[in-house]
């Protein structure tokens, strides 16, 4: 039961790990308390780990737990004195063979480590590795000078330097040197001699320590080359790619479901504009793969979009951390240089740099620290007073959420972490901001979140609604708005409302679906995704977000007569595209084929106006959809479009 449970864990550890190591030990020297001599032949002797390893909070160190399991076996020989003659008197048996002695004196150990552990890069791709560790080691059935066995238990240290070299992008492969030193409780019998002297050997701190060479392969996360990213998987999926990828070591990419114009450039230094006055560094170098920028034709705008990859810096006051600042301000002067162009621009990235101190768990302890320095956030702030905005930040102030969690310490079940990576909008790109959030988890399609919903009748203030299919929808009355009240709180599919998306409610048509939104009072037009139920009051046909009502122009007023045209194309393409709700969205269709057919043929009006030239209008377009029984009748001064 317990080996299951460490087994478990270990494996848990293990998949979860960003990077891991497996090796083997040639053990060439061995020393312990006895004095004896142990063989150093493969087979005879053994040593064999696998560890799982961790960031720090700097690119350098790495926390690493390490699982070993060894074998050293005794080289024994005839002779009176030797370890064998000595076995002999222990077990009162002067038949003993070197091969059952050895049995007694072998020493089987398992063991588990922590160890913190520093990579340094020497020039070219080697690196060099370094670090200590300390753990709990069991030592297997364990006889010695005894007449019994049993299980032991005590302390082990670990010392280890290598080099490390990388084979393809997410493998090393490493050689090094390695102590390593066993310590645990022991105490032997009583021996005596021919003449019958007693000898009491008594190790109250048995130890058994090995010098060697330690061979392995280290496993990576995949930062790769273009030629191997995973361009066709993508675009199998919607997705036009652009990348620019760099050999076991940084990248960035561009996905969109829109086209692609193409790319203009995967660089922030520009020498004819004097934009990368500091020379490469140890660390780092101005060919790494840190920027991207294309420009994407989304619809009838074109929007210049750039993903960024600022330095993590390692250590304050270092050379590295002076290359991030540097890197922070050429990347402003390009900034600066892109916004002279009065383009639509998008800038996102991880900028590893926490703004404010709501962007952090705790200001007062990170201040002057790595990602949260001064410095660092100055050059930020210089970025935003260019005329950039933070796009998550003018949709959710004041609330306080994290894009960075550390490894360590269950930061992320403490939620412990940071905000440093940002979407920086151009005032221009701003203006048509629907939604950002930090996505902190993987919502499980078709059973939590947002989904695709047509939903039962229901009843409010004894009034019945039936929610429906539709081919063509129109409708104008009047529309209210909501705000503050429901924000950030579940919508009726599901979705989480704010106030500042274009969202709206309406009481009968599918969720998620897109309505156009016509201020019939000022000609202003929006385009909202319907995500609620409402407005449950008499004589409004609609309820729009506080941002809807903010661009309609009817905010301040609070109503306004609108007309509401249902885009189903645009609808069912959106459902399609998305994976999570696509399955969901088929299998109500095949459910609801009766209902589908009932709405093109029941009996009631989908349209009330007060002109006949538009119902006709309307009624023709119904009729040329094939719908059968359309016609338009006049009642209490208005033109009803019903089909029967």
């Amino acid at each position: 039961m317990e080996t299951g449970f460490i087994t478990t864990q270990l494996s848990r550890l293990f998949l979860k790990a960003p990077q891991c190591r497996i090796g083997y030990v040639h053990n060439v020297v061995y020393d312990n308390s006895l004095n004896l001599q142990y063989s150093t032949r493969i087979g005879s002797s053994w040593d064999l780990y696998a560890s799982s390893i961790w960031p720090s909070a700097t690119d350098r160190l790495y926390h690493e737990f390490e699982f070993r399991t060894s074998m050293a076996a005794p080289v024994l020989e005839e002779g009176r004195g030797s370890a064998l003659h000595l076995i002999r008197r222990v077990l009162y048996d002067e038949t003993v063979t070197a091969r059952e002695a050895e049995g007694v004196l072998s020493v089987r150990r398992l063991s588990v480590s922590y160890g913190l552990y520093g990579y340094y890069p020497l020039g070219g791709e080697i690196s060099l590795y370094a670090g200590s560790s300390v753990g709990m080691a069991k030592v297997l059935r364990y006889q010695g000078l005894r007449q019994y066995s049993e299980d032991l238990y005590g302390m082990v240290t670990q010392s280890k330097i290598g080099l490390s070299y990388p084979i393809v992008p997410g493998l090393e492969a490493y050689v090094g040197y390695n102590y390593r030193k066993h310590h645990w409780k022991y105490k032997t019998d009583t021996i005596y001699d021919e003449d019958g002297n007693s000898v009491l050997y008594d190790f109250q701190d048995f130890a058994f320590n090995s010098h060697g060479i330690e061979l392995g392969l280290k496993f990576s996360e995949t930062k790769c080359t273009d030629d191997q990213f995973p361009l066709a998987e993508l675009e199998d999926l919607g997705y036009r790619c652009y990348i620019h990828g760099q050999k076991s070591r940084n990248g960035v990419a561009i996905l969109s479901k829109y086209p692609v114009v193409g790319k203009v450039c995967d660089t922030i230094f520009d020498a004819e504009e004097g934009i990368g006055a500091v020379q490469d560094t140890g660390s780092y170098s101005m060919a790494e793969a840190r920027y991207l920028e294309c420009l994407v034709d989304c619809q009838d705008v074109k929007v210049r979009v750039a993903s960024v990859y600022v330095p993590n810096g390692q250590e304050v006051d270092t050379e590295t951390f002076a290359y991030k600042l540097n890197f922070l301000q050429c990347l402003k002067a390009k900034m600066l240089k892109l916004l002279a162009r009065e383009d639509w621009l998008v800038i996102g990235g991880d900028y590893n740099v926490a703004p404010d101190d709501i962007d952090v768990y705790d200001a007062q302890a990170l201040d002057g620290k790595l990602c949260f320095h001064p410095k660092e956030r100055a050059g930020l702030r210089e970025m935003l007073h260019l005329g950039f905005t933070d796009a998550f930040r003018v949709l959710h102030e004041g609330k306080q959420e994290f894009s960075w969690w550390n490894y360590r310490e269950g930061a992320w079940q403490r939620n412990r972490g940071m905000r440093i990576d940002h979407l920086l909008l151009s005032p221009h790109a701003v203006d048509k901001l629907v939604e950002c959030r930090c996505a902190t988890s993987a919502t499980k399609p078709g059973r939590n979140g947002a989904h695709y919903k047509i939903g039962t009748s229901y009843a409010i203030n004894g009034i019945a609604y039936k929610p429906q299919y539709y081919d063509y929808y129109e409708e104008i009355g009047i529309a209210s708005w909501y705000g503050g009240d429901f924000h950030n709180k579940p919508t009726a599919n599901g979705d989480i409302f704010s106030k500042f998306l274009l969202t709206a409610a309406h009481k009968t048509l599918p969720m998620p679906s897109f309505v156009e939104i016509t201020n019939l009072e000022n000609g202003r037009k929006v385009t909202v995704k319907v995500n609620d139920r409402g407005p449950f009051v008499e004589n409004r046909i609609i309820d729009l977000s506080e941002k809807a009502a903010t661009l309609l122009g009817f905010r301040d007023k609070g109503t306004a007569k609108v007309k509401v045209l249902y885009l189903g194309k645009m609808s069912r393409k959106m459902l399609h595209e998305q994976l999570s709700n696509k399955a969901r969205y088929a299998k109500l269709e095949e459910r609801h084929r009766k209902d589908l057919i009932a709405a093109k043929t029941s009996v009631g009006y989908v349209l009330k106006v007060t002109e006949a030239a538009h119902a006709k209008r309307v009624a023709s377009e119904l009729r040329r959809q094939g719908i059968q029984g359309v016609r338009v009748l006049f009642k209490a001064g208005e033109y009803q479009v019903h089909m029967h």
